[in-house]
């Protein structure tokens, strides 16, 4: 998980805010659209790559992709099929 400053989280806090807003929003789906989510991080990733187009920003803005998604799914992801197990109980095996 990112550790960044706590004077730094209000305005980070406003603008995902902002986004999960325009996410659940557009179309009055209350549901988010998969192909919106990957409009909005290509977006933002593809022109934080265009700020300082080189080797380094490409391989730490991979990374931070790739953190995200280790991180999702151990805190929010591997938790929820726990619950999942214990409520259908596990896979069976032969």
């Amino acid at each position: 998980m990112p550790y960044i400053l706590p004077q730094c989280r209000p305005s980070l806090k406003l603008a995902a805010g902002a986004a999960v807003s325009a996410l659940t929003d557009c179309g009055n789906n209350p549901e988010f659209d998969s192909g919106e989510l990957n409009f909005l991080i290509s977006t933002i990733v593809w022109s934080l790559f265009e700020r300082q187009k080189n080797y380094a920003t490409g391989s730490a803005l991979r990374g931070v992709l790739h953190d995200v998604d280790a991180e999702f799914y151990r805190r929010k992801m591997a938790p929820y099929e726990d619950t999942k197990i214990a409520s259908n109980a596990d896979l069976e095996t032969l």
